[in-house]
């Protein structure tokens, strides 16, 4: 969930500069609405099966096969998503080791060997743990990181 709070925060200023002033909160209204009423929508239906989360409901509603579907269906994006934080982090890592007067680092080869570190040491955790409750206090740090990049992006 955290994910996808992080993404949309980091996007809107985007929408908003593609989208213009005046479309742009109708836009995020829209969805917003949309967002709202597909929640309801899996409340009731979670209400009249009984059942207490997304891949029961689905079960329940749609059958086995929909099941095995949306098991790979989040598979597939939690890889995405994995990768697209990679991808980013090896991106934003050297302005940031720049902007830290680091800069005679990121010219050299040290920047890979430091993002590759740096990525194994913050996805370890959720790789080694089988309960993922554990990292549920992260949650707050990555809230900081995604407040540290939005007042890097507007600095």
């Amino acid at each position: 969930m955290s994910a996808a709070i992080g993404l949309g925060i980091v996007s809107i200023p985007y929408i908003v500069y593609q989208s213009g002033v005046i479309i742009a909160p109708i836009l995020l209204c829209v969805g917003g609405y949309v967002s709202y009423w597909s929640e309801v929508i899996l409340m009731r239906a979670a209400f009249k099966t009984d059942k207490n989360n997304y891949g029961q409901l689905v079960k329940a509603v749609l059958g086995k096969k929909a099941r095995l579907l949306l098991d790979i269906i989040f598979i597939f994006a939690t890889f995405m998503v994995t990768t697209i934080y990679i991808i980013s982090f090896g991106a934003f890592l050297p302005e940031i080791l720049v902007r830290f007067g680091m800069s005679d680092v990121v010219t050299t080869n040290k920047a890979r060997i430091i993002i590759i570190i740096s990525t194994t040491i913050l996805m370890l955790p959720v790789f080694l743990k089988r309960n993922l409750s554990m990292i549920a206090a992260f949650s707050f740090v990555g809230i900081l990181a995604i407040v540290y990049v939005i007042i890097l992006i507007i600095a």
